[in-house]
């Protein structure tokens, strides 16, 4: 959620499903700027005001609504491996979780995506596709595994 609280008392908060970009003092070290793509997805700019921070972050949640707290899962130790990249690696890591009795409560598997490039598991199958066209999950075939 782009939402920023300054120093000098006011909150800015950009309502749009965009990616907004913030450049805070790093190009200019005297003011901040944000970017705003105008595209056809609806966004509203709101400037919030308060006599204290507290009072500028009331009038941005009253817009918003309350901050929900997350779910206890989400406070437990995570387990993340950025060379896991086959389900057997996985599997094998989350066993010896099991194993040494470490309690994780959360799996990130993310070796093979983010947002800019997109990565194919190791033994994935696929056939070509023409270059105006990207990979889709069922374009590929993934050998049988054993689940434990």
């Amino acid at each position: 959620m782009p939402w920023l609280l300054s120093s000098q008392g006011y909150g800015f908060w950009v309502d749009s499903a965009e990616r907004i970009r913030f450049d805070l003092a790093a190009s200019d070290e005297q003011c901040w700027s944000v970017d705003i793509p105008l595209s056809d997805e609806q966004t509203t700019v709101h400037i919030l005001a308060g006599d204290t921070p507290a009072a500028t972050l009331r009038a941005f949640s009253q817009l918003t609504g309350p901050a929900q707290e997350p779910p206890d899962w989400i406070f437990g130790p995570w387990m993340s491996g950025n060379e896991w990249n086959t389900q057997a690696e996985v599997m094998r890591q989350v066993a010896l979780t099991e194993q040494h009795d470490i309690p994780a409560t959360v799996l990130v598997i993310e070796a093979w995506s983010d947002e800019t490039t997109f990565y194919i598991w190791n033994g994935a199958e696929y056939d070509a596709v023409p270059g105006d066209r990207s990979l889709r999950y069922d374009d590929f075939r993934f050998p049988p595994t054993a689940v434990a």
